[in-house]
């Protein structure tokens, strides 16, 4: 150990600090060690685990002075273990002083044999070593290790500011790391300048230039002597608050403009600008200006360009563009070097041959071809190519291209057929017409080509196609069948409800989805449907066909031919079935009479629901019978005994000055009194118990409750709501009850104003919600290519009504959905593409109360 500290000594040049005074040697290798670096190296010959001390604090104190003036600071350590070495960096993060000297304190000076050395290494930054060549450390204790020198900078404003201690590493004897904490202190100036409080004006002027995915902006340079800075702000949205968050760059005087680079075309862009002087005060961000850049960015020339000579024409060739955004070709001719070329055609991408029929035989051309983009930009001209047209002795015409079909898609028709053997096979010219019109050529298609893609077509329009195919000679073959297709949306299936039946067929289906059109078929398992009707775009009623037993794919056929499929998408069962009927027992003016709601018969193990509106044969029970609407009875699998009907007859039912009051039923309150009798091959079972599982469980649901609750008023988010209560013989049955004592507490099911009160519920146990409706969450918009998707939450049941335009002020278009829901999914159809949209949502409860949501606005987009 003292061999090695001998050796360390002698190789690396040290600075002995005397107290009072330091003596700077910063260009020596010592002063640039870290003292971690000196630590560890002494830990090589350290003996033992090391082991962490604790418990250490290094202070700096505060001072205070006028500009150009010096003064000291002590540097302290309190310290409860013994300290070898000491390293720190004096941070003076606002620039206001100088470190003049450091000097022992008589702490250090006592023990003897410290080094201390300073490197200052950048204007607020000086580290500082202290380290001890001998054996004896600084004990633990408390007080002062060192005196700081410094010198107040000149001009600087009056103010108290921090000076930190930081990148501070303690150790002790055995080079091992102490842990530590640090006490700032602060520096105060007086006698200097006041700080300066005012911010610059608010830039002015300040404009934009478009280019290829760049804005330009300029601006008029501010006059101040102590202008620092310009701030650019950037946001996507209209109105932008220029927040600390969009800023994007900094610009420093006198420097007037920016070039903001790497934007996305056709996105229009809100830019904002700030000033800030020297103190950091920052003006107010400028008016606000827009940019959208835009491609200006040419298609690459046609590659390797070919001409063939034939009789009175030549046909020019060329490599595909494979440029996304590529809209045609333009042939340049000319008849020598160096003359002004003429256009003598056209061709929409992605053709890539020309036949130029306008040609003389014998004569020299030269031809050239020039790609253009959707926006205009124009490539190079490609290489020249030589051409001279020659009377051929060919004649033999093409045989008529064979196997052409034709099949839509959205915004597209799709033709392939069966390619031509012909050697000298030039290519195809494709005709298209609509209706009776007669057919023209709409493109030409290369030899080597078996499809087409129109992509310049209508949805919903028939298109009929030929083809003829030509040769190298310009001979032409006769006329090909033709082939129709109508573009359309691409149909999507949502379901089938329900999506269960029996094998013999005639279960009636509501299929669900998007995109339907009039005419389309329904097949289910191969098999078309029955008694297929079109209700919407997005639904369609049918009758199941006789079918299998198992899962069947459930497929929807447009008339464009353009099909949607749900894989298993509905299930044949063998099951038996069971009369169910339902009717309604009730006391007019003192008088009993029975009316039959539905019957029906329904498959073991399935629901059976009532139409969702039946028509009362009294006006006074139209109320009832809304609330019966959507009931169902639950048969479950394995109860059912042949021949087995099951009448439900409600009773109780009194009407009473045109108004529904649903009397108690043995003393209870109840929504309605349900007497269930079996009858089996014709005959009554008196015994029939519903208690015996083994015999039947029956579910009274009423899925008509929302409804209910849509025009009554009551307050549809309250936690104890009922969802469905009826009685029978055995008592009150409600699902989810624990007690009949808190029915009074919790039934909240019909209106007190449609329907009367309810036997036994008080109106103050009714909490009824008579505020309109309120915006839970949103509008939201969810943007489509030509559509759009409004989304929102109410608070209540209500309708929902978007209005939109391309105007804030003008929102002259909307589309409503009159169901009542608490969520609201609106779909907005028929845009623009890359057009900007306002809407707001409307949600209108039972009531009649409206409540509109502020404007908002959106932009549609262009789908890869």
């Amino acid at each position: 150990m003292r061999s090695y500290l001998r050796l360390l000594y002698i190789s690396i040049p040290m600075t002995i600090s005397h107290r009072g005074r330091l003596r700077k040697r910063q260009e020596h290798f010592m002063g640039r060690l870290p003292i971690w670096f000196i630590l560890g190296m002494l830990s090589v010959f350290s003996i033992g685990t090391p082991v962490f001390a604790q418990d250490a604090t290094l202070s700096i104190g505060s001072g205070a002075g006028t500009p150009g003036s010096t003064f000291t600071v002590p540097i302290s350590l309190d310290n409860s273990v013994a300290v070898q070495g000491i390293q720190f960096t004096i941070t003076d993060e606002r620039n206001v002083v100088d470190v003049e000297s450091l000097a022992e304190t008589t702490r250090l000076t006592s023990i003897g044999g410290f080094s201390i050395t300073s490197n200052s290494v950048s204007p607020i930054r000086t580290i500082v070593v202290i380290f001890k060549i001998g054996s004896t450390p600084i004990p633990s204790g408390t007080g002062s290790i060192a005196e700081v020198a410094l010198r107040v900078r000149n001009g600087v404003f009056n103010g108290t500011y921090p000076i930190k201690l930081t990148g501070v590493v303690l150790s002790d004897p055995n080079a091992n790391t102490i842990s530590f904490s640090t006490v700032d202190g602060t520096i105060t100036v007086t006698g200097g300048q006041e700080l300066d409080t005012t911010p610059p004006a608010v830039p002015i002027n300040l404009n934009t230039s478009i280019g290829d995915r760049r804005i330009d902006l300029t601006w008029s340079s501010n006059t101040e002597a102590d202008l620092d800075y310009y701030i650019v702000y950037r946001s996507t949205f209209d109105g932008f608050p220029a927040a600390a968050g969009d800023s994007i760059t900094r610009v420093n005087p006198p420097v007037n403009s920016y070039r903001d680079v790497n934007l996305t075309n056709n996105l229009t862009y809100y830019y904002r600008l700030a000033a800030v002087d020297k103190s950091g005060n920052r003006s107010a961000a400028s008016s606000q200006v827009i940019g959208t850049p835009v491609d200006l960015t040419p298609p690459k020339a046609p590659f390797n360009p070919t001409t063939t000579d034939g009789d009175g024409q030549v046909i020019i060739r060329w490599e595909p563009n494979k440029a996304p955004d590529l809209s045609h070709y333009i042939i340049l001719r000319r008849l020598k070097i160096g003359a002004i070329p003429d256009s003598v055609g056209r061709i929409n991408a992605p053709g890539v041959q020309y036949t130029d029929a306008s040609v003389i035989n014998g004569t020299t051309y030269f031809y050239q071809v020039v790609a253009v983009d959707i926006r205009g930009n124009k490539s190079n001209p490609s290489v020249l190519r030589k051409a001279v047209p020659t009377a051929t002795a060919d004649t033999v015409h093409p045989i008529v291209p064979t196997g052409l079909t034709a099949a839509g898609g959205d915004g597209v028709v799709r033709l392939k057929w069966t390619r031509n053997p012909e050697n000298d096979l030039a290519g195809y010219i494709v005709f298209r017409k609509t209706g009776a019109a007669a057919a023209d050529s709409i493109s030409e298609a290369p030899h080597f080509a078996n499809e087409y893609i129109d992509h310049n077509v209508t949805n919903g329009v028939n298109y009929t196609y030929h083809l003829v195919a030509f040769d190298f000679s310009g001979n032409r073959s006769g006329v090909s069948d033709q082939a129709s297709a109508i573009p359309d949306v691409v149909p999507t299936l949502k379901g089938i409800f329900p999506p269960v039946g029996p094998v013999t067929g005639g279960t009636p289906v509501l299929i669900a989805g998007n995109n339907f059109t009039d005419g389309a078929t329904v097949t289910i398992g191969g098999v078309s449907a029955d008694s297929v009707k079109f209700l919407s775009s997005e639904q369609i009623s049918a009758r199941t066909p006789p079918g299998m037993r198992g899962y069947r794919n459930v497929i929807v056929t447009n008339p464009s031919g353009l099909v949607a499929a749900v894989p298993r998408g509905f299930l044949y069962i063998k099951i038996d079935s069971v009369t169910v009927v339902v009717t309604v027992t009730s006391n007019v003016n003192g008088q009993t009479r029975t009316d039959t709601l539905h019957q029906a018969t329904v498959p073991e193990g399935l629901p059976f629901i009532t139409p969702p509106q039946i028509n009362a044969p009294i006006a006074g029970l139209q109320p009832l019978f809304n609330a019966l609407a959507g009931m169902a009875l639950e048969i479950p699998r394995g109860a059912v005994t042949e021949h087995m009907t099951i009448r439900l007859d409600i009773r109780n039912v009194t009407i009473r000055n045109d108004s529904t009051l649903f009397a108690p039923v043995q003393g209870k309150p109840s929504f309605f009194f349900v007497r269930p009798t079996v009858i089996i091959k014709e005959v009554e079972q008196s015994n029939f118990t519903f208690s015996s599982l083994a015999a039947l469980h029956m579910t009274l649901r009423l899925h008509a409750f929302g409804k209910i609750m849509q025009y009554s008023g009551v307050d549809t988010t309250a936690n104890d709501t009922l969802a469905f209560a009826y009685a029978t013989d055995s008592g009150l049955t409600q699902e989810g009850m624990i007690s009949r004592n808190r029915f009074n507490e919790r039934l909240m099911i019909a209106s007190l104003s449609t329907l009367g009160d309810l036997a036994g519920v008080r109106r103050r146990d009714l909490n009824i919600n008579t505020a309109p409706p309120a915006f839970v969450s949103g509008p939201f918009a969810m943007p489509g290519d030509t559509a759009l998707l409004i989304t929102w939450r109410t608070d209540k049941l209500s309708t929902g009504k978007v209005e939109y335009g391309t105007s804030e002020n003008a929102l002259n278009a909307s589309v409503e959905d009159t169901n009542f829901v608490i969520g609201h999914a609106i779909k907005i159809g028929g845009l623009q593409k890359e057009t900007r949209y306002f809407y707001r949502a409307l949600a209108t409860d039972g009531d009649g109360q409206t409540t509109i949501s502020p404007t908002r606005a959106t932009k549609t987009i262009t789908r890869p």
